[in-house]
């Protein structure tokens, strides 16, 4: 079994490689690199939301056999870029995950004011991104550092506010929604929205932590991960 994730705003597929130390032996994991993120930093930032959902669907299918069984971990935006890449792969009529983990991300229908950033007014930007945490003190240490990692974060956000859906579609896979009991930006009402999106079985798991869990608290998210994939082996 194959499991790809997609990081959060701003992040590298790099900081989920500790996973790999409490991941089940039969779980592959393949983290995936946005382009100008990390690994991929020397190609430029990408503009357009759909250039990245078309990125990661390249690279997943280079990276598995036919009829071979995967799943998809997206954090944060990483599960906006989930949700708008299985709708492609599905159009695409390319095989789709067999199981699908939204973590500390309301469905892109649902509208989530409270998560809105005004893009215009970059200071306070900054300022609710730094409150936020995620940010070592070493890198707020570093002013260059600190506007480096500040531009992908920022060009992220406006590739997540570029996204307008209104129409509720259904999800085949099955689904497990990930969030945290100390989330800046959302309340257990935004996460209970993904119903209204489950064609098939769905559940609900919220971890004590923050809204970087998946790698502040990795065995207790791989252990999820581990216990939800294991029926499908």
């Amino acid at each position: 079994m194959k499991l790809f994730c997609i990081p959060h705003a701003g992040a590298s597929a790099i900081s989920y490689n500790i996973w790999k130390e409490y991941l089940d032996q039969k779980i592959h994991l393949i983290p995936l690199d946005l382009p100008g993120h990390m690994t991929r930093s020397s190609e430029p930032l990408s503009e357009n939301i759909n250039d990245v959902v078309y990125d990661l669907a390249q690279n997943i299918k280079k990276n598995i056999l036919s009829n071979e069984t995967y799943a998809v971990y997206g954090h944060s935006m990483g599960g906006l870029l989930l949700y708008l890449l299985y709708f492609y792969l599905k159009d695409q009529g390319e095989p789709l995950p067999i199981h699908l983990f939204f973590s500390s991300r309301w469905p892109p229908y649902y509208h989530n004011e409270k998560a809105y950033y005004n893009l215009d007014d970059l200071e306070e930007c900054k300022s609710r991104i730094i409150r936020m945490g995620g940010f070592k003190q070493e890198v707020l240490n570093n002013t260059a550092l600190t506007e480096y990692y500040m531009n992908i974060l920022l060009a992220d956000y406006r590739l997540m506010q570029s996204v307008s859906i209104k129409e509720i579609k259904q999800i085949n896979s099955d689904i497990t929604v990930l969030w945290s009991d100390n989330e800046p930006d959302i309340i257990d009402k935004d996460i209970y929205t993904w119903r209204e999106s489950a064609g098939n079985n769905i559940s609900f798991v919220k971890i004590k932590g923050t809204h970087f869990f998946p790698t502040e608290e990795p065995l207790k998210t791989t252990n999820i991960i581990n216990y939800t994939l294991k029926k499908y082996s």
